[in-house]
């Protein structure tokens, strides 16, 4: 007897910074800690910016995997993986989940105005969700 399926096809994506904001978090790490496990004391400062780059969402190049890999031991093409994911879902229209950490523009789709939500006609939602304030640093707040 075969197991039974279910698909996975959500209406979002995630940003491969939403994966190494748990990893920082998980290893009780800062991103300042990371650039030095990416590339040393001497590289510091190039790694820093490599890791600030992914933080602030820009996109990921091998460069960028090279060095999360170097420091997080999680090889690059899961990084470039993430990346490639993101940015197919964005042009998809999928919802851009990376900032919702309550789940409530989830669960309100298309009709969630955050900034960079779109929803399945790929158009700025006009309404607003009902108890949550988002600010323009993309947080959430009630």
């Amino acid at each position: 007897m075969m197991p039974e399926t279910h698909p996975f096809a959500p209406n979002w994506c995630l940003a491969p910074s939403e994966t190494l904001k748990d990893w920082l978090s998980e290893n009780g790490m800062s991103a300042r800690v990371l650039s030095v496990a990416c590339g040393g004391k001497q590289n510091k400062p190039a790694a820093l910016a490599l890791i600030t780059d992914v933080l602030e969402r820009k996109p990921l190049t091998e460069v960028h995997a090279a060095c999360l890999a170097r420091g997080t031991q999680v090889p690059a093409r899961f990084w470039l993986a993430l990346e490639q994911g993101y940015r197919a879902g964005l042009a998809a229209g999928l919802i851009d989940a990376s900032d919702d950490l309550t789940g409530e523009c989830l669960r309100r789709g298309p009709r969630c105005p955050r900034r960079g939500h779109r929803g399945t006609t790929g158009r700025p939602a006009q309404a607003t969700c009902t108890g949550i304030q988002h600010k323009p640093n993309g947080r959430t707040a009630r």
